[in-house]
């Protein structure tokens, strides 16, 4: 468990560090512990985040340096260190006191026993398709480097990379592990953001229950397992909403200005994000159209919030727009002077959802929680399916829940233009879990037959999840506490790992790899490159396309000599894509060097390495 106690040593400077920036805009004092912890984390992570960016774009990536950075830190801030340590011994105590009801105890059992579980998948070695593609294969580099650069023949490499500066720290520090521990972080705080963004408003029982539906929802737990940066994006929504509430409630510029903190973090990690600062400028719009002000005392907190969000989330896009000419690179090549991918290569709709249109868009849910397949993840539960409809029974909807529906339905009907893909749900599901916590304490619990009929719903539907948390995690237990060997976990688990082994221990240490098929590069220790990225840069540069073969101009870029070509037998596997193993070096020498093959559960993948000779002269 010496990754867990490194975290929480780090979790000390992190917070502490957003303290000392919080400070410079609110009393904290106005605040709950909780509270104060929600927001010093979130500043403090970020900070942390922009860091190591700074750390990594001058070149002095080094663990000896991040670790005297982090002992001065340490140092600077014992002061605050005790006081915190200090409040959650408090917080404990009050906690272990204090009186809960038997609903209250059923929702802290059932979160901790998730969690639980939800831990152990988080301290398991690296698995899913997004960790070992860009999430930790890029850090990966960037330490190997002791720089954070662009990084060929990737899509993502200059994309914003706030949570992957996170992982970056943790690998540095000590491995995979640390590093998905910040996701982990991120669920957590997520869960109690959603408590204190409620408790505001409710009692501690209704938000509960708002904190535990969101935090018991398959997709959200499973998810928290892998090194993925989703997470991170719901925790920076709730924190700015909440923030935003905040200004709602005192008026006082101040937390509008730091919900801007919030939204610039937020645009740090995806840019599909930047719908929740467009809500939140429209809604403070909406109240300030009413108010007898100047112009000048309505437009200018406007500028400073969006001069915040750059300075907070500006340097991602801006690295892009230097290097590469577009700020969103591959995106949009046809606004940045070709700068980017085809329109066709990225039509991400076609790959997952059930398309867009006015009936669609009613009945989404439906097939989002019977058919989580169609949208590329875990389903989201039985419980908003339930729970939803029977909104239009509550009356006297308070003002709260207004402003809840408005964020639900905008997060939900940008979600569904931009990107039917389960994880970019995420945001939205924080707001369907607080208006299913309200549908049940305003309309469930008025009546004593459906109270008793939903009660008992919920605490079917949360033994599920929790059962479901068991079936995902606990074949983790035995590596996660040294009784099974990562490597013999990995060999069952990881479809790459055999494959990339034999790469790391057969083939010359400067071989570089051309992979067909599959993105998965984080357990190779050989230069390696997704073929159809290649491919990419090629089909864009005109010159070369002129002048040489695509095979040729792999051969120049030194990707002529190993080519490793994944088939997916899977289930639900798919096709194959234009370059294969058969269609690619046609009329050149190669030979198989080796061939693995790759079964767990639906999954059914073969490997094969082939050396790659000169041309056949026949």
């Amino acid at each position: 468990m010496l990754n867990l106690a490194i975290f929480l040593l780090l979790l000390l400077i992190i917070l502490p560090l957003g303290k000392m920036l919080s400070r410079i805009f609110i009393d904290n004092g106005y605040l709950s512990f909780l509270e104060r912890f929600f927001i010093n984390f979130g500043l403090g992570a970020g900070l942390t985040g922009l860091i190591i960016l700074y750390v990594g774009l001058l070149g002095i990536l080094y663990k000896w340096l991040i670790i005297i950075m982090l002992i001065f830190l340490f140092v600077m801030f014992i002061k605050d260190i005790r006081i915190i340590i200090k409040d959650i011994i408090l917080w404990l105590r009050s906690f272990v006191n204090a009186h809960f009801s038997p609903l209250e105890r059923f929702l802290i059992f059932s979160l901790a026993f998730v969690w639980f579980f939800t831990l152990i998948g988080s301290l398991s070695p690296l698995l899913g398709m997004d960790a070992a593609s860009y999430h930790i294969q890029d850090p990966k580099i960037f330490i190997k480097a002791h720089k954070v650069f662009y990084l060929p023949y990737t899509r993502e490499s200059l994309w914003p990379f706030l949570v992957q500066m996170l992982f970056t720290l943790g690998l540095l520090l000590k491995g995979v592990m640390l590093a998905k521990l910040f996701h982990f972080a991120f669920s957590i705080f997520s869960v109690l953001g959603i408590y204190v963004f409620c408790r505001r408003y409710w009692p501690r029982a209704n938000s509960l229950m708002a904190g535990a539906i969101f935090a018991l929802i398959p997709a959200i737990f499973t998810g928290t397992t892998y090194a993925y940066t989703d997470l991170g994006v719901v925790f920076y929504t709730i924190l700015a909403f909440y923030r935003f509430f905040l200004w709602l409630d005192t008026k006082n510029n101040k937390w509008f200005y730091l919900s801007a903190a919030a939204c610039g973090f937020l645009l740090g990690i995806k840019i599909t994000s930047a719908v929740t600062p467009a809500i939140i400028l429209f809604l403070y719009f909406f109240n300030k159209v009413r108010e007898n002000k100047t112009i000048k005392e309505k437009f200018l907190p406007v500028i400073i919030f969006t001069l915040i969000i750059l300075a907070t989330g500006g340097v991602w896009y801006m690295r892009s727009w230097i290097i590469l000419g577009n700020p969103i690179f591959p995106f949009a090549a046809y606004l940045f002077n070709g700068a980017g991918y085809m329109e066709e290569k990225l039509r991400y709709q076609l790959t997952s959802g059930i398309g867009t249109g006015p009936v669609q868009f009613i009945k989404m849910l439906w097939p989002l929680t019977l058919y989580p397949d169609r949208f590329g993840g875990e389903s989201i539960g039985a419980i908003f399916l339930i729970f939803l409809p029977m909104i239009i029974f509550v009356r006297k909807i308070s003002k709260f829940i207004k402003y809840v529906i408005f964020i639900t339905v905008s997060l939900y009907a940008s979600w569904f233009i931009v990107y039917q893909y389960v994880r970019f749900f995420y945001p939205t599901l924080i707001f369907l879990s607080i208006l299913v916590s309200y549908i049940y304490f305003n309309f469930c619990k008025k009546d004593k037959i459906i109270s008793k009929t939903s009660t008992v719903v919920i605490i079917l539907l949360f033994c599920y999840s929790a059962a479901l948390s068991v079936y995902h995690n606990l074949d983790k237990i035995p590596v996660v506490f040294g009784v099974q060997k990562q490597q013999d976990y990995l060999l069952k688990h990881e479809r790459i790992y055999e494959i990339a082994q034999y790469v790391n221990n057969n083939l010359p240490v400067n071989s570089k790899i051309l992979i067909l098929a599959e993105p998965r590069l984080y357990y190779f220790n050989r230069d390696s490159a997704v073929a159809t990225l290649i491919e990419m840069d090629y089909m864009a540069d005109k010159n070369i396309k002129n002048k040489q073969s695509f095979e040729e101009y792999l051969r120049s870029q030194g990707f002529g000599n190993y080519m490793l070509y994944m088939k997916d037998y899977s289930r639900n596997g798919c096709p194959d894509t234009p370059l294969t193993a058969q269609n690619l070096f046609v009329g050149y020498d190669k030979k198989l060097l080796k061939e693995t093959e790759f079964v767990y559960r639906d999954e059914h993948y073969v490997y094969q390495l082939w050396k790659i000779g000169d041309k056949n002269k026949n």
